[in-house]
Parts: structure tokens; C-alpha cells; sequence
């Protein structure tokens, strides 16, 4: 199975936490259909839902409460959510997935807001994706008349915050479509997160346009404004278009869904001052080596993914040796960048704007990569990147057939932060998460899951004879 990574590096939890926000005049109850349905669904047997329930009413009754405010609804969300997903709690799920009926996608983006608004977006950072059912994101208009008559003598926030124009929501939503929807990166007053916003087909309470608001994706649902939510059965449209969106979160413009990232490296002893002579650009050098490796990184795009930025895979080596390459696609990268490789032979940058579904390739064969001394490999993982799946696979069974030894395993570390190079040594004997999850023959392979950024670095050693594979 593969690992999913905490951010200590450590291996971290097994399950997605799924969060569940009613909306105006309703109760956690409401999601019972759907919930009963998705906990017997053998696709969701990693995925443990939770429902956020609040105090909301049609009519205020009494004179020593008062029903809360959006605003305060959305800190009361950020506390459960740190309860239960935080530091305190270890850190017991993988991701977490935001669902919210009618005023709940509201809540959600008022919490959301109120993370941002504290300068505490890295925080966010797990928030996997929100997804809005039928949300008046710009109000509602369904019997304005009757309902500015029926609160004209006793207001209700909750009801005044879902009629067309409301000020707050609006000034909320200005917020969400220009420090989420366009966020560029994660830091404290921004974070992208993906949105789904989903309107009933025969909804009169929620029209599709206050639904749809801002987001760039929007699906329409069988049912009318509470049909959508309380599907009978697995057949049922409603429940296959919320159940897939579960499991398969829409892309963000400014974040690579990465289904699979593949790193493969097999090393090979040769006998000692092997000379290769390499040729780049304009150049031809003679590279003497005890060593030669064929490298691969392959990448496979994500079938939701909407980031066609420039995704870069590069690699160097160092110590004077040398690279032949070849690659999948078109390279994209500058003039500036390919004439290193021209000029050196040492480095090499594959850029290209991915598509999604589609497979991009940069095969190499190293020469005097991994001398005595530099058997090791860092990663830095591109960011604004999800990597739902990650695979290092280190193949040393040439030198343990030429009559080589580990002096030192295999290990790989996992960081989730991107420290200077100087500080990889040091960190790289904290943070260590499982064994390999195959070892055999010579062949060590990891496989991760839920990486966000950050460096993989992988490290051995071998002895023997300089001319063992003479």
C-alpha cells in the first residue's frame, strides 16, 4: 500500500475527513440519506464524514438568546475543524473535504475569510477542496415580499444574509473569488482552493446564477433545492454527481494535479576511469566515471487539471559529469536555460504546459552521477502541486551482482518544506516514514501518497572493489 506522508515526513494517517454544513432552518439530519449511502459505497472506506451543526431558525423565539451571525458561524467552523483536523488532534486525517448546502457554502467561505483575513492561509493548506450545494452566493430571491414582511418586526441575520445584494456576502465573495479563486500561491492572505459549485435543476429557492457565483466550475444536479441532498440510492443521479466530485476534487488555475509521479534510477558500476566522451552544444570532453545510471521522471496529468502554467522537471549532476536526454514532448523551456545544457552538459530543464490525462517524459542517461560520495538524489517538488501518487524506485542490482555491498540502505526522506541544500543533511536523519514498500533483487521502491511541495531525498552507499565490475 502506498505511504500517506505527515508533514514531519513521517508516515501520517489513512483517512479523508469529509465536513458536512446544513444550511438556514435545517439540522445535521439532513445529510443522513446521503451519509448512510456514502458509508456503504466501497469506494469511500477511507473516508470518514463528520457534519458541522449550528443553532439556526426561522422565526427567533425568546428574549435571553439570539441567533449567531455568518461571520460567527464561520469562527465556530474554524474551531471544530481544528478540533478535529489540528495539532491537538495528531493530525488524524490525510486531507479534508468542505460540503455545504444553501447558507452551509456560505459559512464555509466565511470561515475561509476569516483565515485570510488573520494572515493565517498556510493553515489552509489542507483543505483539499469546497464544494457548494446550491449556495445563494448571490442571494435568493424566492418570496422576497413575504419574507421582508415576515422579519420586518423581528429580524433574523441568518435570513438577511441571504437576500440578493446582502453587502456582507458580497464583500465575502469579492474576497473568496480574488484571494482563492485567483490565488497564485500559499501564503498568509491567500490560498488556492478548488470549488465546485453544484445548482438544482428544479431548485426555485436558489436560481442557477446566484449558485454558480464566481466559480469557474459549476455542475447542475437532478432535484429541487432539497431532492439534491437526499438521494435514496446509489443509482440516483444526485448521489453519482456529489460522490464523484468527492472523490475526484475539480483543479485549480494556479495548482498541478498530478495523478502520478514516477522517478526511477538504476545505477551501474563500470570498471574504473571509464571514459566516455560526451558531446554538447559545440563541445566534446572526455568523462571519466565508475559509474553510469539510466534516469526517468515521468509525470501523468490529473484528468481535472485546469493549471496549464509552465510544469518544469529538471535535473544535474555534478562533479563535471555528464547527461544525454531525450523527452516526450515539446521542450518549452528559454533559450537561456537549454544552452546550459550546450554549455555544460550537466543540467537539464524539460518545461511544458500540461494537458489533462496526458503523460510527459525525461529520460537520462548519467555519467559520473553517483561517485563515492554523492550516491544520493533530491527532489524538490514543483510548487503549487498536488501529487495524489508518487513512486521512487532505486535499482542497485547491477553492483550487488558485480560483487558490490551496501555500506549503506537505501533511505528516503521526505520533507515537507524546501530547505536550503545545506540544511538537507542535517534534516535528512530526522525524518524517515516507512521501509520500502518492495525490496528485492537489488530493487528498492516508496510509494507515497498526498504530497504537497517539499523535497524527496534518497540516499546509499555501496563498497567493494573499484574493480569489481571490471
Amino acid at each position: 500500500m502506498p505511504i500517506p506522508i505527515r508533514d514531519d515526513g513521517k508516515s501520517g494517517p489513512e483517512k479523508h475527513l469529509v465536513v458536512l454544513v446544513h444550511g438556514f432552518s435545517s439540522s445535521a439530519s439532513c445529510w443522513d440519506s446521503l451519509i448512510s449511502l456514502l458509508t456503504n459505497d466501497n469506494r469511500f472506506s477511507n473516508y470518514e464524514f463528520r457534519c458541522f451543526d449550528y443553532p439556526t431558525q426561522m422565526m427567533h423565539v425568546g428574549i435571553t438568546r439570539r441567533i449567531p451571525t455568518l461571520s460567527e458561524l464561520g469562527r465556530d467552523l474554524r474551531g471544530f475543524l481544528q478540533s478535529s483536523f489540528g495539532e491537538a488532534s495528531g493530525e488524524r486525517y490525510i486531507d479534508i473535504t468542505l460540503v455545504g448546502h444553501s447558507m452551509g457554502g456560505l459559512i464555509i467561505q466565511s470561515f475561509i475569510i476569516d483565515h485570510l483575513d488573520d494572515n493565517l492561509g498556510s493553515e489552509l493548506k489542507q483543505i483539499r477542496q469546497v464544494i457548494l450545494l446550491a449556495t445563494p452566493n448571490h442571494g435568493s430571491a424566492v418570496v422576497s415580499w413575504l419574507r421582508r414582511m415576515l422579519y420586518f418586526f423581528q429580524p433574523n441575520v441568518q435570513e438577511d444574509a441571504l437576500r440578493i445584494l446582502n453587502p456582507e456576502i458580497n464583500k465575502t465573495l469579492a474576497k473568496i473569488q480574488k484571494r482563492v479563486i485567483n490565488a497564485e500561491g500559499r501564503r498568509g492572505n491567500e490560498c488556492p482552493i478548488p470549488f465546485h459549485a453544484f445548482w438544482g435543476l428544479r431548485d426555485r429557492v436558489v436560481p442557477e446564477a446566484s449558485a454558480r457565483g464566481p466559480f469557474p466550475t459549476t455542475s447542475p444536479l437532478q432535484g429541487d433545492h432539497f431532492e439534491i441532498i437526499r438521494p435514496e440510492r446509489h443509482s440516483d443521479r444526485a448521489y453519482i454527481d456529489i460522490s464523484e466530485a468527492i472523490l475526484n476534487p475539480v483543479g485549480h488555475s494556479h495548482v498541478f494535479e498530478i495523478d502520478e509521479f514516477r522517478f526511477l534510477v538504476k545505477v551501474s558500476p563500470t570498471p574504473d576511469r571509464f571514459e566516455y566522451i560526451a558531446k554538447h552544444g559545440n563541445q566534446s570532453r572526455p568523462v571519466y566515471t565508475d559509474n553510469i545510471a539510466l534516469v526517468n521522471r515521468e509525470v501523468v496529468i490529473g484528468k481535472n487539471n485546469r493549471c496549464t502554467e509552465g510544469f518544469t522537471i529538471k535535473y544535474a549532476t555534478l562533479n563535471k559529469g555528464f547527461i544525454e536526454y531525450s523527452v516526450s514532448h515539446a521542450n518549452d523551456a528559454s533559450n537561456d536555460l537549454k544552452r546550459i545544457w550546450e554549455d555544460e552538459g550537466t543540467h537539464i530543464w524539460f518545461q511544458f504546459h500540461p494537458q489533462p490525462r496526458e503523460t510527459y517524459s525525461l529520460n537520462m542517461k548519467v555519467f559520473k552521477g553517483f561517485d563515492e560520495g554523492h550516491r544520493n538524489v533530491h527532489h524538490h517538488l514543483q510548487k503549487n502541486s498536488f501529487f495524489r501518487r508518487y513512486i521512487f524506485q532505486l535499482d542497485l542490482a547491477d553492483y550487488i551482482a558485480s560483487g558490490f555491498s551496501l555500506k549503506d540502505s537505501p533511505t528516503l526522506c521526505f520533507l515537507r518544506h524546501d530547505p536550503e541544500h545545506s540544511a538537507l543533511c542535517a534534516e535528512h536523519g530526522k525524518r524517515y516514514p516507512d521501509p520500502p514498500v518492495s525490496v528485492a533483487d537489488g530493487i528498492w521502491r516508496w510509494e507515497l501518497e498526498h504530497l504537497r511541495e517539499g523535497v524527496i531525498d534518497v540516499r546509499w552507499d555501496v563498497e567493494g572493489s573499484k574493480h569489481a565490475a571490471a
